[in-house]
């Protein structure tokens, strides 16, 4: 700690002329100029900046750095329950203007997202940062958990599923979890700016959320599995699946990916079924402030979707 106040007071001086101050919804056009200037192929609006940060029913906040010309820096934090009794600070939006890296803003914003936790008695930090994000966590002090690929269905290909599944019954319920209700779901999936889901059901405990994209540079159509709702009292993953897959040919999509971390046996399920594992750039950070969670660390504590990652 001690080690950590001596940079952040250095970095305070190196960058005094620099305001840092928490975000309104007047920033809504700095914030999307900045980020779609080095997001080209997934830009952003004032839609989403109003509806991430303004229109949550979660706790959320955006701290933004200025310096004379304009936004140089930005993070934002959202507040959310763990279904362990927990809460966590779960970090998105972390961006700094390539002319001011390694000059330390992403400590000032660190520093920002440390002290509201701490009024808050948030005592776990998270975040599903890609490659770059991932680095700047370690400098911080995060712990990397795992990388998370993507498990992907070639549905040109495909004709039937290769093995049965086993049952899933209870088990995904003795995993650490993003708690999800039916108010984070509205506004999640129904209010979303972005994408437009669509939930599957083959029973009213059994569903599976979807969304639909374009991959820019190649031009195929993607599906997404991005939230699942398999309760205790079914088996019926495969049915569900076979139904998305069904729905996903009928609009000419080419690829269907989906979350599933490899200790789960949803990831087992799917795997049978005839996804494969396909390399991507997501990594699962954590940060213990109170540092009496060690158990958090491992990842086959946890049970991950699409979804968490809050990545547009």
């Amino acid at each position: 700690m001690l080690n950590f106040d001596i940079q952040l007071e250095w970095t305070k001086r190196l960058n005094s002329g620099l305001v840092v101050r928490e975000g309104v919804e007047s920033d809504g056009p700095s914030f999307v100029n900045l980020y779609n200037l080095y997001y080209a192929n997934r830009q952003t609006s004032i839609d989403y900046f109003l509806w991430q940060y303004f229109k949550s029913p979660y706790d959320s906040k955006l701290w933004l750095i200025f310096d004379s010309c304009g936004l140089v820096a930005y993070c934002g934090l959202k507040i959310y329950p763990l279904n362990n009794n927990l809460t966590t600070g779960f970090v998105i939006d972390f961006l700094v203007d390539e002319s001011y890296r390694k000059r330390g803003l992403a400590i000032l914003l660190h520093d920002r997202i440390l002290t509201y936790c701490k009024k808050r008695e948030v005592n776990i930090l998270t975040a599903l940062p890609n490659h770059y994000g991932n680095s700047a966590f370690k400098s911080l002090g995060w712990s990397t958990v795992a990388k998370i690929d993507n498990l992907q269905l070639d549905l040109k290909s495909w004709t039937e599923r290769k093995n049965s599944c086993k049952r899933l019954g209870d088990e995904h319920k003795k995993y650490i979890q993003f708690c999800r209700d039916d108010i984070y779901r509205f506004w999640r999936f129904d209010e979303n700016p972005v994408y437009e889901y669509n939930t599957i059901f083959i029973a009213e405990n059994v569903s599976a959320v979807t969304k639909l994209y374009c991959e820019t540079t190649g031009g195929l159509l993607y599906g997404d599995i991005v939230s699942w709702d398999v309760s205790s009292d079914s088996d019926e993953v495969v049915e569900l699946v076979d139904k998305v897959v069904l729905n996903m040919r009928s609009k000419n999509v080419e690829f269907l990916t989906c979350w599933a971390l490899p200790h789960t046996s949803l990831y087992d399920c799917l795997i049978a079924y005839g996804f494969t594992q396909i390399k991507q750039e997501r990594y699962f950070c954590l940060k213990d402030i109170s540092g009496v969670n060690d158990y958090m660390f491992e990842v086959d504590k946890w049970f991950l979707v699409e979804s968490d990652s809050e990545v547009y």
